[in-house]
């Protein structure tokens, strides 16, 4: 497991102990949307950062109705993201998305 992936798993148990997961979902967005085709090693660590957190977040911790209610701005997100120059930056996107969509056909 790469470095990236375990932060953010440490960050998804951590806020998930606190339950303090609205300010988790006001960071994922943060770092995600920030400085769109950025060339910037920290900036696409940070937005690959916020897809692994968010992957896991909407397989394992996040309530239902945290996604339910976020829905329209977690499309957002993911559309911008899906637009970024970096390659990484849309593959975790891609991969973050598909586990958001899944949850909701597991409930289905």
């Amino acid at each position: 497991m790469n470095l990236l992936r375990r932060k953010a798993e440490i960050l998804c148990k951590l806020h998930k102990k606190d339950e303090t997961y609205a300010e988790i979902v006001q960071m994922l967005q943060e770092l995600a949307l920030r400085e769109p085709n950025s060339d910037n090693a920290g900036v696409i660590k940070g937005k690959e950062l916020a897809m692994y957190m968010f992957e896991l977040l909407a397989e394992y911790h996040l309530p239902q109705e945290e996604l339910e209610s976020n829905q329209a701005s977690f499309m957002a997100m993911f559309s911008e993201s899906l637009k970024d120059g970096q390659t990484k930056v849309r593959a975790a996107t891609l991969k973050a998305m598909t586990k958001f969509l899944s949850m909701f056909e597991d409930e289905d």
